[in-house]
Protein backbone atom coordinates (compact mmCIF):
# COMPACT_ATOMS: atom_id res chain seq x y z
CA UNK A 1 0.00 0.00 0.00
CA UNK A 2 1.27 3.29 -1.23
CA UNK A 3 1.74 6.25 1.02
CA UNK A 4 -1.08 8.16 -0.62
CA UNK A 5 -3.94 5.28 0.06
CA UNK A 6 -2.40 4.63 3.75
CA UNK A 7 -3.02 8.45 4.25
CA UNK A 8 -6.45 8.73 2.59
CA UNK A 9 -7.64 5.45 4.57
CA UNK A 10 -7.09 7.24 7.97
CA UNK A 11 -8.21 10.27 6.79
CA UNK A 12 -11.35 8.40 5.63
CA UNK A 13 -11.34 5.99 9.49
CA UNK A 14 -11.10 9.92 10.95
CA UNK A 15 -13.99 11.37 8.98
CA UNK A 16 -15.77 8.32 10.28
CA UNK A 17 -15.42 8.44 14.10
CA UNK A 18 -15.58 11.77 14.16
CA UNK A 19 -19.49 11.38 12.20
CA UNK A 20 -20.34 8.93 14.91
CA UNK A 21 -19.15 10.79 17.70
CA UNK A 22 -21.14 13.30 16.63
CA UNK A 23 -23.72 11.50 16.19
CA UNK A 24 -24.25 9.87 19.34
CA UNK A 25 -22.48 12.97 21.09
CA UNK A 26 -25.00 12.47 24.00
CA UNK A 27 -24.51 9.48 24.63
CA UNK A 28 -20.81 9.62 24.73
CA UNK A 29 -20.60 12.81 26.71
CA UNK A 30 -22.54 10.64 29.10
CA UNK A 31 -20.10 8.14 29.27
CA UNK A 32 -17.28 10.68 29.61
CA UNK A 33 -18.75 12.23 32.51
CA UNK A 34 -19.32 8.90 34.46
CA UNK A 35 -15.78 7.90 33.71
CA UNK A 36 -14.74 10.85 35.01
CA UNK A 37 -17.34 10.24 38.26
CA UNK A 38 -15.71 7.17 38.43
CA UNK A 39 -12.07 8.46 38.59
CA UNK A 40 -13.65 10.98 41.28
CA UNK A 41 -14.91 7.87 43.26
CA UNK A 42 -11.57 5.54 43.15
CA UNK A 43 -9.75 6.72 46.15
CA UNK A 44 -12.82 5.91 48.01
CA UNK A 45 -13.22 2.55 46.25
CA UNK A 46 -10.04 1.85 47.25
CA UNK A 47 -10.62 2.52 50.93
CA UNK A 48 -13.27 0.95 51.11
CA UNK A 49 -11.55 -2.50 49.33
CA UNK A 50 -9.74 -2.16 52.63
CA UNK A 51 -12.09 -2.65 55.16
CA UNK A 52 -11.58 -6.33 55.68
CA UNK A 53 -14.81 -7.64 58.03
CA UNK A 54 -13.96 -11.09 59.66
CA UNK A 55 -11.14 -11.68 56.66
CA UNK A 56 -13.48 -10.81 54.09
CA UNK A 57 -13.21 -7.92 52.08
CA UNK A 58 -16.58 -5.77 50.85
CA UNK A 59 -18.65 -7.14 48.04
CA UNK A 60 -17.38 -4.92 45.16
CA UNK A 61 -20.99 -4.24 44.36
CA UNK A 62 -21.90 -3.00 47.64
CA UNK A 63 -18.70 -0.49 47.88
CA UNK A 64 -19.66 0.80 44.08
CA UNK A 65 -22.94 1.53 45.68
CA UNK A 66 -21.69 3.27 49.12
CA UNK A 67 -18.94 5.44 46.38
CA UNK A 68 -22.21 6.84 44.48
CA UNK A 69 -24.13 7.53 47.69
CA UNK A 70 -21.27 9.50 48.86
CA UNK A 71 -20.60 11.70 45.72
CA UNK A 72 -24.05 12.09 45.50
CA UNK A 73 -24.49 13.04 49.08
CA UNK A 74 -21.41 15.48 48.26
CA UNK A 75 -23.40 16.90 45.39
CA UNK A 76 -26.87 17.46 47.57
CA UNK A 77 -24.97 19.00 50.45
CA UNK A 78 -23.49 21.44 48.43
CA UNK A 79 -26.83 22.43 46.81
CA UNK A 80 -28.44 22.43 49.99
CA UNK A 81 -25.66 25.46 51.72
CA UNK A 82 -25.96 26.69 48.05
CA UNK A 83 -29.05 27.07 47.05
CA UNK A 84 -30.38 29.45 50.02
CA UNK A 85 -27.06 31.95 49.14
CA UNK A 86 -28.35 31.55 45.98
CA UNK A 87 -31.72 32.67 46.93
CA UNK A 88 -30.41 35.44 48.58
CA UNK A 89 -28.39 37.19 46.32
CA UNK A 90 -30.78 36.74 43.50
CA UNK A 91 -33.34 38.42 46.12
CA UNK A 92 -30.52 41.31 46.70
CA UNK A 93 -29.80 41.35 43.07
CA UNK A 94 -33.25 41.87 41.96
CA UNK A 95 -34.38 44.66 44.07
CA UNK A 96 -31.72 46.93 42.66
CA UNK A 97 -32.75 49.63 40.92
CA UNK A 98 -30.98 49.99 37.64
CA UNK A 99 -31.84 53.26 36.60
CA UNK A 100 -31.95 55.04 39.56
CA UNK A 101 -28.93 53.50 40.14
CA UNK A 102 -27.41 54.91 37.47
CA UNK A 103 -28.75 58.14 37.65
CA UNK A 104 -26.88 58.06 41.39
CA UNK A 105 -23.61 57.27 39.30
CA UNK A 106 -24.12 60.00 37.29
CA UNK A 107 -22.16 62.53 39.73
CA UNK A 108 -19.41 60.34 39.96
CA UNK A 109 -18.68 59.59 36.91
CA UNK A 110 -19.70 63.20 35.27
CA UNK A 111 -16.13 64.29 34.34
CA UNK A 112 -15.19 60.60 32.90
CA UNK A 113 -18.31 60.74 30.57
CA UNK A 114 -17.43 64.29 29.86
CA UNK A 115 -13.49 63.18 28.57
CA UNK A 116 -15.63 60.07 27.11
CA UNK A 117 -17.38 62.82 24.60
CA UNK A 118 -14.49 64.96 24.46
CA UNK A 119 -12.91 61.78 22.97
CA UNK A 120 -15.77 60.60 20.29
CA UNK A 121 -17.50 64.17 19.73
CA UNK A 122 -20.21 62.44 17.43
CA UNK A 123 -21.52 59.69 20.38
CA UNK A 124 -24.91 60.74 21.19
CA UNK A 125 -24.93 62.88 24.48
CA UNK A 126 -27.45 60.09 26.17
CA UNK A 127 -24.57 57.55 26.07
CA UNK A 128 -22.66 57.14 29.39
CA UNK A 129 -20.41 55.07 31.60
CA UNK A 130 -23.44 54.16 33.73
CA UNK A 131 -26.26 53.94 31.25
CA UNK A 132 -24.07 51.05 29.43
CA UNK A 133 -22.75 49.51 32.81
CA UNK A 134 -26.35 49.22 33.43
CA UNK A 135 -27.30 47.84 30.14
CA UNK A 136 -24.42 45.30 30.76
CA UNK A 137 -25.83 44.15 34.08
CA UNK A 138 -29.62 44.21 33.01
CA UNK A 139 -28.39 41.24 30.15
CA UNK A 140 -26.32 39.88 32.92
CA UNK A 141 -29.47 39.85 35.27
CA UNK A 142 -32.19 38.54 32.48
CA UNK A 143 -34.36 36.40 34.31
CA UNK A 144 -35.70 35.26 30.97
CA UNK A 145 -33.06 33.04 30.44
CA UNK A 146 -34.15 30.87 33.03
CA UNK A 147 -37.85 31.30 31.90
CA UNK A 148 -36.73 29.77 28.47
CA UNK A 149 -34.24 27.11 29.64
CA UNK A 150 -37.58 26.00 31.97
CA UNK A 151 -40.21 26.62 29.74
CA UNK A 152 -41.06 23.07 28.98
CA UNK A 153 -40.44 21.88 32.80
CA UNK A 154 -42.07 18.30 31.90
CA UNK A 155 -39.46 18.11 29.31
CA UNK A 156 -36.85 18.97 30.98
CA UNK A 157 -37.52 16.86 33.67
CA UNK A 158 -37.67 13.87 31.40
CA UNK A 159 -34.18 14.33 29.79
CA UNK A 160 -32.57 15.24 33.31
CA UNK A 161 -33.94 12.20 35.03
CA UNK A 162 -32.70 9.69 31.82
CA UNK A 163 -29.66 11.54 31.60
CA UNK A 164 -28.92 11.24 35.46
CA UNK A 165 -30.01 7.88 35.54
CA UNK A 166 -27.85 6.54 32.55
CA UNK A 167 -24.50 8.27 33.98
CA UNK A 168 -25.14 7.00 37.28
CA UNK A 169 -25.77 3.34 35.58
CA UNK A 170 -22.36 3.35 33.78
CA UNK A 171 -20.82 5.00 36.80
CA UNK A 172 -21.74 2.02 39.20
CA UNK A 173 -19.83 -0.60 36.60
CA UNK A 174 -16.85 1.49 35.91
CA UNK A 175 -16.39 2.29 39.64
CA UNK A 176 -17.11 -1.81 40.40
CA UNK A 177 -14.67 -2.78 37.75
CA UNK A 178 -11.90 0.15 37.29
CA UNK A 179 -11.33 -1.92 33.74
CA UNK A 180 -14.26 -1.35 32.36
CA UNK A 181 -14.03 2.01 30.33
CA UNK A 182 -10.47 0.49 28.95
CA UNK A 183 -12.24 -2.82 28.18
CA UNK A 184 -14.76 -0.74 25.91
CA UNK A 185 -12.24 1.17 24.04
CA UNK A 186 -10.34 -1.83 23.39
CA UNK A 187 -13.36 -3.15 21.91
CA UNK A 188 -13.13 -0.53 19.00
CA UNK A 189 -9.06 -1.01 18.68
CA UNK A 190 -7.22 -3.86 16.56
CA UNK A 191 -5.73 -5.42 18.91
CA UNK A 192 -1.88 -5.44 17.32
CA UNK A 193 -2.31 -1.69 18.81
CA UNK A 194 -3.94 -2.89 22.26
CA UNK A 195 -0.37 -2.13 24.10
CA UNK A 196 0.03 1.26 22.71
CA UNK A 197 -3.40 1.94 23.54
CA UNK A 198 -3.82 1.00 27.22
CA UNK A 199 -0.12 2.88 27.60
CA UNK A 200 -1.79 6.20 26.10
CA UNK A 201 -5.16 5.52 28.67
CA UNK A 202 -3.18 5.30 31.60
CA UNK A 203 -1.08 8.41 30.70
CA UNK A 204 -4.11 10.23 29.86
CA UNK A 205 -5.84 9.16 33.12
CA UNK A 206 -3.18 10.37 35.43
CA UNK A 207 -2.55 13.41 33.50
CA UNK A 208 -6.48 14.59 33.62
CA UNK A 209 -6.79 12.44 37.54
CA UNK A 210 -3.73 15.51 38.15
CA UNK A 211 -5.63 18.47 36.10
CA UNK A 212 -9.49 17.66 37.03
CA UNK A 213 -7.63 17.63 40.66
CA UNK A 214 -5.75 20.88 40.71
CA UNK A 215 -8.74 22.78 39.46
CA UNK A 216 -11.36 21.79 41.43
CA UNK A 217 -8.47 22.84 44.36
CA UNK A 218 -8.01 26.00 42.64
CA UNK A 219 -11.35 26.93 41.92
CA UNK A 220 -12.18 26.15 45.96
CA UNK A 221 -9.08 28.56 46.51
CA UNK A 222 -9.96 31.39 44.27
CA UNK A 223 -13.69 31.22 45.81
CA UNK A 224 -12.59 31.34 49.47
CA UNK A 225 -10.53 34.45 48.68
CA UNK A 226 -12.68 36.24 46.93
CA UNK A 227 -16.17 35.61 49.59
CA UNK A 228 -13.43 37.29 52.63
CA UNK A 229 -12.28 40.17 50.35
CA UNK A 230 -15.56 41.09 48.83
CA UNK A 231 -17.33 40.31 52.60
CA UNK A 232 -15.20 41.68 55.03
CA UNK A 233 -12.97 44.39 53.52
CA UNK A 234 -15.81 45.56 50.59
CA UNK A 235 -18.40 44.85 52.72
CA UNK A 236 -21.17 43.02 50.34
CA UNK A 237 -23.79 40.90 52.06
CA UNK A 238 -22.52 37.29 52.53
CA UNK A 239 -24.92 35.54 50.04
CA UNK A 240 -23.75 38.19 47.34
CA UNK A 241 -20.30 37.91 47.82
CA UNK A 242 -20.03 34.13 48.31
CA UNK A 243 -22.53 33.50 44.44
CA UNK A 244 -19.58 36.47 43.35
CA UNK A 245 -16.56 34.50 44.26
CA UNK A 246 -18.15 31.23 42.95
CA UNK A 247 -18.93 32.96 39.58
CA UNK A 248 -15.28 34.43 39.48
CA UNK A 249 -13.97 30.74 40.42
CA UNK A 250 -15.71 28.95 38.47
CA UNK A 251 -14.42 31.58 35.17
CA UNK A 252 -11.04 31.02 36.56
CA UNK A 253 -11.01 27.39 34.90
CA UNK A 254 -11.21 29.26 31.45
CA UNK A 255 -7.58 30.28 30.73
CA UNK A 256 -6.39 34.15 30.29
CA UNK A 257 -9.83 35.98 29.64
CA UNK A 258 -11.64 33.81 32.42
CA UNK A 259 -10.20 35.99 35.54
CA UNK A 260 -10.95 39.45 33.62
CA UNK A 261 -14.73 38.00 32.91
CA UNK A 262 -15.06 37.24 36.68
CA UNK A 263 -13.31 40.26 38.61
CA UNK A 264 -15.60 42.20 35.99
CA UNK A 265 -18.93 40.65 36.46
CA UNK A 266 -17.95 40.77 40.77
CA UNK A 267 -17.07 44.45 40.17
CA UNK A 268 -19.92 45.81 38.44
CA UNK A 269 -22.56 43.79 40.62
CA UNK A 270 -20.73 44.56 43.39
CA UNK A 271 -20.54 48.59 42.33
CA UNK A 272 -24.08 48.57 41.59
CA UNK A 273 -25.10 46.64 45.17
CA UNK A 274 -23.64 49.83 46.96
CA UNK A 275 -25.23 52.13 45.17
CA UNK A 276 -28.44 51.19 45.08
CA UNK A 277 -28.86 52.06 48.75
CA UNK A 278 -30.49 55.00 47.85
CA UNK A 279 -29.43 58.71 47.82
CA UNK A 280 -29.42 58.77 51.62
CA UNK A 281 -27.80 55.81 51.89
CA UNK A 282 -24.81 56.25 49.69
CA UNK A 283 -23.02 57.37 52.81
CA UNK A 284 -23.44 54.39 54.91
CA UNK A 285 -21.94 52.23 52.30
CA UNK A 286 -19.07 54.52 51.87
CA UNK A 287 -18.56 53.88 55.55
CA UNK A 288 -19.55 50.03 55.34
CA UNK A 289 -15.99 49.93 52.85
CA UNK A 290 -14.42 51.93 55.35
CA UNK A 291 -14.27 55.32 53.04
CA UNK A 292 -13.76 58.43 55.22
CA UNK A 293 -11.53 61.64 55.06
CA UNK A 294 -11.54 64.58 53.06
CA UNK A 295 -13.03 62.41 50.33
CA UNK A 296 -15.59 61.04 52.77
CA UNK A 297 -19.53 61.97 53.15
CA UNK A 298 -20.81 64.04 55.38
CA UNK A 299 -23.86 66.29 56.26
CA UNK A 300 -27.68 64.97 57.65
CA UNK A 301 -28.25 64.15 53.80
CA UNK A 302 -25.12 62.15 53.12
CA UNK A 303 -23.93 64.45 50.70
CA UNK A 304 -21.11 66.70 50.73
CA UNK A 305 -20.11 68.08 46.96
CA UNK A 306 -19.71 66.09 43.90
CA UNK A 307 -15.96 65.55 44.52
CA UNK A 308 -16.74 63.73 47.32
CA UNK A 309 -19.08 61.59 45.60
CA UNK A 310 -16.31 61.13 43.22
CA UNK A 311 -13.76 60.54 45.30
CA UNK A 312 -16.02 58.13 47.06
CA UNK A 313 -16.78 56.02 43.75
CA UNK A 314 -13.26 55.98 43.13
CA UNK A 315 -12.33 54.22 46.24
CA UNK A 316 -15.18 51.71 46.14
CA UNK A 317 -13.95 50.75 42.36
CA UNK A 318 -10.54 50.14 44.00
CA UNK A 319 -11.77 48.16 46.52
CA UNK A 320 -13.39 45.77 44.92
CA UNK A 321 -10.60 45.48 41.73
CA UNK A 322 -8.40 45.27 44.02
CA UNK A 323 -10.22 41.95 45.75
CA UNK A 324 -9.90 39.90 42.37
CA UNK A 325 -6.68 41.57 41.44
CA UNK A 326 -4.75 40.28 44.50
CA UNK A 327 -6.60 36.77 44.56
CA UNK A 328 -5.51 36.77 40.95
CA UNK A 329 -2.03 37.64 41.64
CA UNK A 330 -1.91 34.97 44.07
CA UNK A 331 -3.16 32.42 41.75
CA UNK A 332 -0.99 33.03 38.93
CA UNK A 333 2.02 33.15 41.36
CA UNK A 334 1.30 30.45 44.45
CA UNK A 335 -1.63 28.41 43.38
CA UNK A 336 -0.74 27.45 39.85
CA UNK A 337 2.85 26.90 40.45
CA UNK A 338 2.13 24.62 43.66
CA UNK A 339 -1.20 23.08 42.34
CA UNK A 340 0.27 22.11 38.32
CA UNK A 341 3.77 21.57 39.29
CA UNK A 342 3.72 17.80 38.59
CA UNK A 343 1.41 18.81 35.46
CA UNK A 344 2.49 18.55 31.67
CA UNK A 345 3.99 21.76 30.68
CA UNK A 346 2.93 23.03 27.23
CA UNK A 347 3.83 26.06 25.43
CA UNK A 348 1.89 29.12 26.52
CA UNK A 349 1.06 30.33 23.07
CA UNK A 350 0.13 26.91 22.09
CA UNK A 351 -2.64 26.43 24.84
CA UNK A 352 -3.77 29.84 24.32
CA UNK A 353 -4.61 28.90 20.35
CA UNK A 354 -6.24 25.50 21.60
CA UNK A 355 -8.65 27.38 24.03
CA UNK A 356 -9.50 30.03 21.35
CA UNK A 357 -9.96 27.55 18.83
CA UNK A 358 -11.96 25.18 21.44
CA UNK A 359 -14.27 28.57 22.19
CA UNK A 360 -14.97 29.08 18.64
CA UNK A 361 -16.15 25.86 17.98
CA UNK A 362 -17.97 25.01 21.21
CA UNK A 363 -17.83 28.61 23.14
CA UNK A 364 -17.61 28.58 27.03
CA UNK A 365 -17.52 24.89 26.68
CA UNK A 366 -15.07 24.40 24.14
CA UNK A 367 -12.67 26.53 26.35
CA UNK A 368 -13.44 24.43 29.47
CA UNK A 369 -13.03 21.15 27.48
CA UNK A 370 -9.99 22.57 25.42
CA UNK A 371 -7.10 21.92 27.60
CA UNK A 372 -7.90 18.00 28.26
CA UNK A 373 -9.13 17.22 24.68
CA UNK A 374 -6.05 18.49 23.80
CA UNK A 375 -4.04 16.57 26.26
CA UNK A 376 -5.65 13.52 24.82
CA UNK A 377 -4.84 14.05 21.53
CA UNK A 378 -1.72 14.64 21.76
CA UNK A 379 -0.86 11.78 24.11
CA UNK A 380 -2.22 9.26 21.53
CA UNK A 381 -0.52 11.34 18.79
CA UNK A 382 2.62 10.89 20.86
CA UNK A 383 1.90 7.12 21.44
CA UNK A 384 1.08 5.93 17.33
CA UNK A 385 2.51 8.07 15.41
CA UNK A 386 5.64 9.40 17.14
CA UNK A 387 7.64 8.37 13.89
CA UNK A 388 5.62 11.18 11.86
CA UNK A 389 7.32 13.98 10.77
CA UNK A 390 4.41 16.18 12.02
CA UNK A 391 4.27 14.84 15.21
CA UNK A 392 7.70 15.22 15.87
CA UNK A 393 7.62 19.07 14.87
CA UNK A 394 4.61 19.19 17.60
CA UNK A 395 5.23 17.43 20.14
CA UNK A 396 8.98 16.38 20.21
CA UNK A 397 9.77 19.06 22.96
CA UNK A 398 6.39 18.26 25.29
CA UNK A 399 7.70 14.22 25.11
CA UNK A 400 10.83 14.94 26.68
CA UNK A 401 9.46 17.30 29.14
Amino acid sequence: MNRLAKYIIIIAVCTAIFFIGWYFSSIIISIIIAAFIALIGQPIMNLLNRIKINGVGLNKSFAASITLVIICGAIVLFLYLLIPLLGSALSHIGAIDLEATAQKLAGPMKEWNDSLHQLFPTMDKSITLQSMAANHVKQLLNFNIFTNIFSSITTFLINFTVGLFMVLFVSFFFLQDNQAFKKMILLFVPEKYHPNTVRALSSIKNLLARYFTGITLETILITALNTIGLHFICHLPFGLSVILALISGILNVVPYIGPWIGGGIGTIVGLFSIYETGAAGIAGAADAVGLSGAAGLSGAAGISGTSGIAGDFVNIIIKLVSVFTITHLLDLFIFQPFIYSSSVRANPLEIFLIIMIGGQIAGIIGMLIAVPAYTTIRVFAIEFFSETEMVKRLFVRTKEE
